[in-house]
C-alpha cells in the first residue's frame, strides 16, 4: 500500500536526519519504536551503520560491533556489509591501533 510505504519512508527519514544531526539518543529510541511497528525495512541497514558509529563515539565498541553484525543478519544482499566487517576488524584493533598511533613521533615541517 502506498499509503503505509509513504509513512514508513517519511518516519525513517526523519530518523536518519536525528542521526545526522547528532540527536543519537531521540534516533536510537525512535528507530526501536519504527523497527517494531515496520520491521526490517529499506533504511535499516543503513540506520544500523549510522547507529554503530555513534557507539563507536561513545566508546562502546562491543554494542557498535554487535549493531554491526546485524547488517548482514537482517540484509544479507546489503552492500553496506562489506564496510561493516571491516569497522567490525577495526574495532577488534582499535587499542592496539590507537596504542601505535600514539607511539608514533611526528616532526614539524617548515614548509
Amino acid at each position: 500500500d502506498k499509503t503505509k510505504e509513504a509513512e514508513v519512508v517519511k518516519k525513517y527519514n526523519e530518523i536518519y536526519n536525528q542521526f545526522i544531526s547528532g540527536n543519537f539518543g531521540k534516533a536510537i529510541a525512535n528507530k526501536k519504536i519504527a523497527d517494531s511497528l515496520f520491521g526490517n525495512s529499506y533504511w535499516t541497514p543503513q540506520l544500523l551503520y549510522i547507529e554503530s558509529v555513534y557507539y563507536i563515539k561513545e566508546r562502546k565498541d562491543s554494542l557498535a560491533i554487535a549493531t554491526l553484525s546485524k547488517i548482514e543478519t537482517i540484509a544479507p544482499n546489503s552492500p553496506l556489509i562489506a564496510k561493516a566487517k571491516i569497522l567490525q576488524e577495526v574495532l577488534k584493533n582499535r587499542d592496539s591501533i590507537e596504542a601505535n598511533l600514539k607511539a608514533l613521533n611526528f616532526e614539524k615541517s617548515d614548509y
